[in-house]
């Protein structure tokens, strides 16, 4: 799962410059994320997110996804542990947030 947090989650991850775009001018912001290049790259993230989880193994009664399990999971202990920052009164990382749900 590393090749997730690595480089799947960099590919999709917001950037401190889309931030400031989505603050300054939130329309271009829009704009901007119908990108063609961009567009592909967060595409093909998603992708090998989707393919990842398709790899199933043959149980002896049912099939199952070799990386579901683990990606969800990864997702669960990222997000659980913005709540947990965002309960004790700090700030989660957005950009973190962001392509968590992404991955959704």
């Amino acid at each position: 799962m590393v090749f997730l947090q690595e480089d799947v989650l960099f590919l999709v991850k917001l950037t401190k410059e889309d931030l400031r775009m989505f603050d300054e001018d939130p329309i271009e912001y829009i704009r901007a994320q119908n990108d063609p290049i961009l567009v592909s790259v967060k595409k093909g993230a998603a992708d090998l997110i989707d393919e990842s989880c398709s790899i199933s193994k043959e149980n002896s009664k049912k099939k199952t996804c070799v990386f579901l399990n683990a990606i969800m999971a990864m997702i669960n202990n990222n997000l659980m542990q913005c709540y947990e920052i965002q309960n004790n009164g700090g700030n989660c990382d957005l950009q973190l947030k962001e392509s968590m749900i992404f991955m959704i």
